[in-house]
């Protein structure tokens, strides 16, 4: 049996401003350039061997989910699963 512990992240590439400070009368300017970009990654890693397994995924639902199960699996060949997925 094998047990991987997974988890979901989507890494920004701006900074919330929390606090800031800017001299009396000069409101502090923030460029905006219209566009952020997101990263949405599936990971997992193997109990057993610490072994780590990461598929970046945009968007990220059930059917992407799906995938990274399909892949981690397709990583563990010739190991057993539960359930009939592998």
């Amino acid at each position: 049996m094998v047990i991987i512990y997974e988890d979901e992240s989507h890494i920004r590439d701006y900074q919330t401003l929390r606090a800031t400070w800017s001299v009396k009368g000069r409101q502090k300017q923030i460029p905006a350039y219209g566009h952020h970009a997101t990263v949405r990654l599936l990971g997992g890693v193997t109990i057993e061997t610490g072994e780590f397994h990461c598929m970046e995924t945009n968007p990220c639902n059930a059917q992407a989910f799906l995938q990274f199960l399909q892949y981690t699996l397709g990583q563990l060949s010739g190991q057993t699963c539960r359930d009939g997925l592998g």
